[in-house]
């Protein structure tokens, strides 16, 4: 058989695997970096998360506090002392709202039952301290119940917040990654909404 009659090769199959495996490779490559993507929001959104519970946590040992110590005051300037601690204890605030705002989202249900959100709640709450004892003198009957009624409020949110294990610290990237799946901390946002719901009123009456 001469050169001429001889059958011509064909580049088609080889091509069209190469092109297969080039596909195979990209698709690969993409969805790894999807995963990996996916996996840093979910860490992220969990640090978050955990970052926000133990805010959630310091506001309330610390509004706590200054119940205690406007309860003991016996004077218009212990008690602007301990008023300054109170603007600490609010700045909180914006982390406490999202803790409750990201447990919201992430539950299967809705956890606000009562008629009070925690924003309303904690709005309610930093008015009161704000208004009580503005004045010469030891504190009235009134504001002697209204923060008894308060501290007991505060002292069960601080029981049940005990429960979230968050210490403050950076947390690893496995912890941040499980944060969001452990619906445990859910729980804890819904008995921390049902505590806040208690009170009939969180107006300091005159």
């Amino acid at each position: 058989m001469t050169e001429a009659n001889s059958p011509k090769r064909s580049y088609f199959v080889p091509v069209l695997l190469l092109l297969l495996v080039v596909s195979l490779t990209g698709n690969v490559i993409l969805y790894t970096r999807t995963i990996v993507h996916t996996q840093d929001e979910r860490a992220e959104r969990g640090e978050a998360i955990m970052n926000a519970g133990y805010q959630t946590k310091q506001h309330i040992a610390d509004v706590l506090h200054t119940i205690e110590l406007l309860t003991n005051s016996a004077d218009i300037a212990s008690r602007l002392e301990a008023k300054s601690r109170l603007a600490d204890a609010f700045d909180d605030r914006p982390e406490v709202e999202y803790f409750f705002a990201e447990a919201e989202a992430s539950g299967d249900k809705p956890l606000q039952d009562g008629a009070r959100s925690p924003k309303d709640f904690l709005a309610g709450v930093e008015l009161g301290l704000e208004q009580a004892g503005n004045h010469e003198g030891e504190l009235t009957r009134g504001e002697r119940d209204y923060l008894t009624m308060l501290g007991g409020v505060y002292a069960k949110l601080q029981e049940t917040a005990s429960d979230l294990i968050y210490d403050g610290e950076v947390p690893k990237r496995d912890e941040a990654l499980t944060a969001q799946a452990d619906k445990r901390w859910i729980e804890i946002a819904a008995a921390l909404i049902a505590i806040m719901n208690e009170p009939e009123r969180l107006e300091l009456e005159p």
